[in-house]
């Protein structure tokens, strides 16, 4: 049995129910008339339009496949990695998660409260001291009353020296003016 004969491909044209002759512009029955089909020995050609409904099934051995080389090691699945997480309390929440390399995957921030606040990424072997601008290597907007993921797709945030974070009021780098208790901040670095 052919695909042809599996799935007979038609088209539906109204035709008078007397003479049975196609009926241009609608009206009498609708009866199912094949369309001119191709076999191309993998693929069809159809000589007009198919509108398809419900399911068509599609062995996976009929579809066709295509070499794939590959070389190194490949990691496949989610990032695996360290947790972290810190809870702010009513000051500028400087912290060292890590004092050694690391690659940050998604930090996660969950702010309940109505006041807004912004995180600062460093990377430092030590905890950031209160203004510190060096190796500061993101300041990300904490808005009131919200939760965001900000994932770093591939290779993660690459931070040479250590992971620290700082939770503060204001924008500004060098801000060191302390911020509401309550904020979450967690994620996972490698």
């Amino acid at each position: 049995m052919s695909r042809l004969d599996r799935f007979p491909i038609q088209r539906v044209v109204q035709v008078d129910p007397e003479t049975g002759e196609p009926i241009e512009g609608g009206g009498g029955a609708s009866v199912p008339v094949p369309l001119p089909v191709t076999d191309n020995g993998g693929s069809l050609t159809v000589d007009g339009t198919v509108g398809i409904s419900g399911t068509v099934p599609i062995s996976a051995a009929s579809l066709p496949t295509h070499g794939v080389s590959q070389s190194g090691t490949w990691t496949v699945g989610p990032p695996t990695g360290t947790q972290f997480s810190r809870i702010t309390d009513a000051s500028t929440n400087r912290v060292l998660i890590v004092g050694a390399a690391a690659n940050v995957d998604v930090i996660l921030v969950s702010n309940p409260t109505a006041t807004a606040a912004w995180l600062k990424v460093y990377d430092k072997v030590s905890a950031p001291a209160v203004g510190d601008t060096t190796l500061l290597r993101a300041i990300i907007p904490i808005p009131a009353n919200s939760f965001q993921s900000i994932p770093f797709p591939n290779s993660g945030l690459r931070l040479s020296a250590g992971f620290g974070i700082a939770v503060t009021a204001n924008q500004a780098a060098s801000d060191d003016t302390a911020t509401v208790a309550g904020i979450i901040i967690s994620g996972t670095r490698r």
